[in-house]
């Protein structure tokens, strides 16, 4: 067991089913089943949440009652001698110190939890350690860019220049690309494309080699010494099996794929990371190679707790970068000649037998996308099942799950607590506003629903000036406030004058700011072309290139003026997977019966 005072985490590929006879762990390379009674599945459960953040082991056994201890002391000795715990004396990263600062480089140390034992020496050794490129053209450069993804921080070009896009994602990760065979290398990558029939020279240093060929690319398995088989041995046997190997250009597609592959090999071996392909070369054929993109979400069983007292919130570009990822990320990057200002949608797998389409508008494109995935968030988060944890430092009250009877209540996101409040509290004003005897209670008209007159306020003439242009030309707007309250905002609807269908609501401190955002968000909802939610996100994204962030309210206030009696307001945090909880506050909003209050604070 671990040295007392040591926190201890499960490892982050660890996945865990109950079997007839206890529980199957499944890890990197190894599964084990602890055998057990259904009881074992219980005590699993209450272990999970703190082994998955973090914990001291023999605190948590004494947490836990006199009889479960010794099958709880079991079961984590069995799982440390598995390899499936982590602790801080084996590397795992416990503060922001030993944290990588780039996101994909993080990506690489959560990879080495899984799959390394020491996850923090192994990513030392591929910072530390110098790579040397050989060969011209995009498989050579294929390989030096997933090099510096991955978190090499010494990538030498002994053939291809050193171009702009290299030079400009070294600064971007805080790495070196030189131009050379460099000093030293602890590995070589080498592209060419021998002859059949030559031979494999032996330069003393481990190498990968990689080959294009008309049949398309061929990737060694790793050389270590003289004896080993190289390219040219792994060429020879496909000629010997009648596949074209006459040198010939590959296709983008294929080139970045095989200066992948060869660029993972480099990588496994420095990190000391094995697998079930060691000693496996590949091939990369082009025939009837296609690649598509399909933004995809789907809500996951995983649960993820709070990792600290604050919530995560996304600050910088990092949480941009990883949504909009060419190869991993859920959100498509900005396409050339793409406008600013055009809706953009994805699709969302809400459950297994329905989807739904997230939207998000803003006029800027980086910021568009970020409030589509906080939208598609909020989807799963209303689709999901309440597990919920209480927010903190709100004045709205707050319940950790969320009420089964709550009469008013909806899903919201927001980059941090304040705008998730905001963001529900004007779903809640829009549900209000849309039911007449609700609009009735609880708010009241200052001004009835007409054509937006021209010079009554810069902002507004701005957003009339956009719709003129992005078509939207025949619409009305009504502004109404909370009874209790007027004076704490107001709420704007913008109408289609023809057939009555509400586009859009936004609420905002004054009148004529609240009605410029909801023209601009109805003209988005038209060029959109479909059924889209009307209340518009107004999170701001950590890059937001420039464009003004949207003003606010109190929201929490707004929410107890919209409380009658015997009614108060209510919040809760969804608790979800790691990957969207990380995006921002995603969680519930809503008024319930005092008298069921909970929890509630």
């Amino acid at each position: 067991m671990s040295d007392p005072g040591t926190r201890t985490r499960l490892r982050p590929s660890v996945h865990v089913a109950p079997v007839s006879d206890g529980l199957l762990f499944v890890g990197w390379q190894k599964s084990l089943v602890v055998q057990g009674s259904e009881s074992l599945g219980t005590l699993w459960k209450a272990l999970f949440p703190h082994l998955h953040r973090g914990v001291e082991v023999d605190t948590l056994v004494d947490a836990l009652p006199q009889n479960a201890r010794p099958a709880a002391r079991k079961l984590l000795d069995e799982l440390e001698g598995n390899g499936f715990l982590l602790g801080e004396g084996d590397g795992a990263p416990h503060d922001d110190r030993e944290m990588p600062a780039h996101p994909h480089h993080r990506r690489t140390l959560e990879f080495l939890g899984s799959a390394a034992a020491d996850p923090v020496a192994a990513l030392a050794r591929l910072q530390s350690a110098a790579v040397c490129v050989s060969g011209r053209g995009s498989v050579a450069l294929a390989a030096a860019r997933e090099l510096l993804r991955l978190g090499a921080r010494r990538v030498a070009l002994a053939d291809e220049p050193v171009g702009v896009e290299l030079a400009a994602m070294a600064e971007e990760y805080g790495t070196a690309v030189t131009a050379g065979a460099g000093e030293d290398p602890a590995v070589r990558i080498v592209v060419g494309s021998p002859e059949p029939g030559a031979g494999d020279p032996w330069s003393g240093v481990p190498e990968v080699g990689v080959a294009e060929l008309a049949a398309g690319a061929a990737v060694s398995p790793l050389r270590t010494s003289a004896d080993a088989p190289g390219l040219a041995v792994l060429v020879n046997r496909l000629a010997g099996r009648g596949a074209p190997t006459g040198p010939a250009p590959l296709p983008e597609t294929a080139a970045r794929l095989a200066g992948g592959l060869a660029a993972l090999q480099a990588f496994y071996h420095l990190t000391g990371v094995s697998t079930e392909y060691d000693g496996m070369a590949y091939s990369v054929g082009t025939e009837r190679l296609q690649v598509t993109t399909h933004p995809l979400w789907r809500p996951g069983d995983s649960v993820a707790e709070p990792p600290a007292d604050t919530p995560h919130v996304p600050t910088g570009t990092d949480r941009l970068n990883e949504l909009c990822d060419e190869r991993t990320g859920i959100c498509a990057p900005a396409l050339p000649g793409e406008l600013p200002q055009t809706p953009f949608a994805m699709a969302v797998s809400a459950d297994a037998g329905s989807a739904a389409t997230a939207f998000g508008w803003a006029h800027t494109g980086s910021l568009a996308r970020y409030r589509a995935v906080l939208e598609a968030a909020r989807h799963l988060a209303g689709a999901a099942p309440a597990r919920l944890w209480p927010l903190p430092d709100t004045d709205a009250a707050s319940s950790a799950a969320r009420p089964a009877d709550a009469a008013h209540a909806v899903s919201a996101a927001g980059t941090d607590t304040a705008g998730m409040l905001a963001h529900g509290t004007q779903r809640l004003l829009a549900r209000f506003a849309a039911d007449p005897d609700q609009c009735a209670a609880r708010l009241v008209e200052e001004q009835p629903a007409q054509r937006p007159a021209r010079a009554a306020a810069p902002e507004v003439d701005a957003a009339l000036d956009r719709a003129v242009v992005l078509g939207g030309t025949d619409l009305t707007a009504r502004v109404l406030r909370p009874a209790a309250a007027p004076g704490l905002l107001a709420l704007a609807e913008v109408a289609d004058a023809k057939s009555g269908r509400v586009l859009a609501y936004a609420a905002r401190p004054e009148r004529a700011p609240a009605v410029a955002a909801a023209l601009d968000h109805a003209v988005a909802v038209l060029q959109a072309g479909e059924e889209h939610d009307a209340v518009a996100q107004d999170a701001e994204t950590p890059d937001p290139d420039g464009a003004p962030p949207a003003p606010a309210f109190a929201a929490a206030e707004a929410l107890a003026a919209l409380c009658r009696p015997g009614e108060t307001a209510a919040s809760g945090r969804w608790r979800g997977e790691p990957a969207l909880d990380a995006l921002g506050v995603i969680g519930w909003v809503g008024i319930v019966p005092a008298a069921d209050e909970g929890s509630a604070r």
